[in-house]
């Protein structure tokens, strides 16, 4: 998509479609459901990406408060001017997250200067927690400090109950992984909200919900 020019509409398209979706699962406002979308550091870098999420957000009605930008460990050090639209990001509203953090070339000292929310450990970080005290100590060490600095963490590549306790030992806030749930479709996961009582309905699709999402 980048070489052919395309990635603005498939970005304007992936955006739609998600949030599409997050409407028609209609979910109470007291219920935290948040939709993270990854943005490549290509993406991140477009003069369109703002102007698309405005369009997803008006097209749809959904809040920037329900969505979170993931971007990856290479926005930090690259020199495209990627950085700057960080900060249209969170003037939009959006939460923001750094995403396989502890494998890349991100220092924990570049935490300091990012406006995240949240802090998401590569699985390759999580899965060698056990290999030894000190890559348990690491992992705590990370999570303590991201706490300190005031990001949520979110532990990636939960596979097994063994990782579920590594990481919950941590501090970790949220996991993600097979260990948690397989990857779903959007029916899948309206079907998988309204068993446990999340939703009280789903709206046939193509109907998008509007405010109070």
């Amino acid at each position: 998509a980048d070489v052919s020019g395309r990635v603005d509409d498939l970005n304007r398209w992936i955006l739609t479609s998600a949030f599409s979706d997050l409407a028609r699962w209609a979910l109470p406002p007291d219920v935290r459901f948040t939709l993270a979308v990854n943005v490549s550091p290509s993406e991140l870098a477009s003069e369109h990406l703002i102007a698309n999420l405005r369009g997803a957000f008006d097209a749809t009605g959904i809040g920037p408060e329900r969505v979170i930008i993931e971007l990856s460990e290479r926005i930090v050090t690259s020199s495209d001017g990627a950085i700057d639209r960080i900060d249209d990001l969170t003037g939009l509203g959006v939460g923001l997250a750094l995403d396989d953090f502890g494998v890349g070339q991100t220092s924990l000292a570049h935490l300091r200067h990012l406006p995240i929310d949240q802090l998401k450990l590569d699985r390759v970080l999580v899965q060698q927690a056990g290999s030894s005290d000190a890559d348990q100590i690491i992992l705590g060490s990370i999570v303590a400090l991201a706490h300190d600095l005031g990001f949520e963490v979110v532990a990636e590549g939960i596979e097994t109950d063994v990782h579920r306790r590594w990481v919950t030992g941590a501090g970790a806030d949220l996991l993600q992984g097979f260990g948690i749930h397989r990857p779903m479709s959007a029916a899948a996961v309206a079907g998988h909200l309204a068993r446990n009582g999340l939703v009280r309905s789903v709206l046939r699709p193509g109907v998008a919900a509007r405010g109070g999402v």
